[in-house]
């Protein structure tokens, strides 16, 4: 049985990069006295809100669920997206996540 489950996480890791994907990060700010200042804004689907805490549960360390929840998902993020928010958090720059509108046109049926 064990290798099906091996399979089944390896299925459930590639959906999830997959949909984050297109993650998009931004750096507000710019450079002061040599430092980074500002902030990057991490914009992520309305489904990351509603099951934040289920993306939170079982992550360690400190911060609240929204931050616990955002180190969960980075494994899932783009090489180069995943730098740029790690860069911020590790340089001093605040992270914030902003959700975006959720498509319920994707549910209808054609």
């Amino acid at each position: 049985m064990e290798g099906g489950q091996d399979r089944l996480d390896e299925q459930l890791d590639a959906a999830a990069r997959t949909f984050f994907a297109g993650v998009c990060v931004e750096r507000e700010g710019g450079r002061e006295g040599g430092r980074e200042r500002g902030r990057v804004v991490v914009h992520l689907s309305k489904i990351c809100d509603w099951y934040k805490s289920d993306f939170a549960e079982g992550e360690e360390g400190r911060g609240g669920e929204e931050e616990r929840m955002l180190r969960r998902v980075l494994q899932w993020f783009p090489e180069e997206a995943r730098r740029e928010v790690e860069g911020g958090s590790g340089g001093g720059r605040e992270v914030k996540v902003e959700y975006l509108p959720y498509d319920w046109g994707v549910n209808i049926k054609k």
